[in-house]
């Protein structure tokens, strides 16, 4: 595995596809964006929504960010590698955020940041996990980390429908979108399934019957 490589070539691969949708603008890759050992945007530290807020304008104006959105939201991503050669390296630490506009001192979205650290977990604090909102009260475990052109998707997905149908039309296998409706198996306590199966192979909180 060469998760570095993936990963640039993953990047590089969104990028283009993203601007040429006109979905993003403004790419930030230059001055030490791709480094020996870590692929990052010049990345702020946030205390809470207020702090957020009042340099939001400040922070875009000096370029720390990796991409913006149209409505100038955008993505702050930090990925840091163990490599072990050329051809093998893995992912040690990920940090993905989506950083909403600001107006009228209100944000447009909710924050949302993904986080890996292979050397900070436990039961409570699992290596991989979701932050919604600048609280960090809640913390939702994840089974894997995300390629960056699917933490795009994912913000899309929540938050830009139109935008996401446009991103989605133009994958190689893109997602059916739609709400088939299927019997429930005898598991569940309704009558169908709540999940739909299209959105079965996006994204979804497991129920675990302990």
């Amino acid at each position: 595995m060469n998760a570095y490589k993936d990963i640039k070539d993953d990047i590089t691969k969104f990028i283009s596809s993203s601007l040429n949708l006109k979905l993003t603008q403004n790419a930030q890759v230059g001055g030490g964006f791709y480094q020996p050992t870590a692929i990052t945007s010049k990345y702020s530290i946030f205390a809470d929504e207020e702090y957020y807020r009042n340099n939001y304008s400040k922070n875009y104006e000096e370029g720390k960010y990796f991409i913006a959105l149209m409505d100038g939201s955008y993505f702050q991503i930090n990925y840091e590698f163990s490599v072990r050669s050329k051809y093998k390296s893995e992912v040690s630490k990920m940090n993905l955020c989506f950083l909403p506009n600001v107006k009228e001192d209100k944000l447009v979205k909710e924050y949302i940041r993904i986080d890996y650290d292979q050397e900070s977990f436990s039961f409570f604090h699992s290596m991989a996990h979701m932050h919604v909102g600048f609280k960090n009260d809640v913390r939702i475990p994840l089974d894997d980390i995300m390629l960056f052109s699917k933490f795009f998707q994912l913000i899309l997905y929540l938050y830009y429908k139109d935008d996401f149908i446009i991103w989605n039309d133009s994958l190689e296998k893109p997602l059916i979108i739609g709400h088939t409706k299927k019997l429930s198996d005898n598991d569940k306590l309704t009558k169908y399934d709540p999940l739909a199966e299209e959105i079965s192979k996006f994204l979804f909180f497991k129920h675990i019957n302990a």
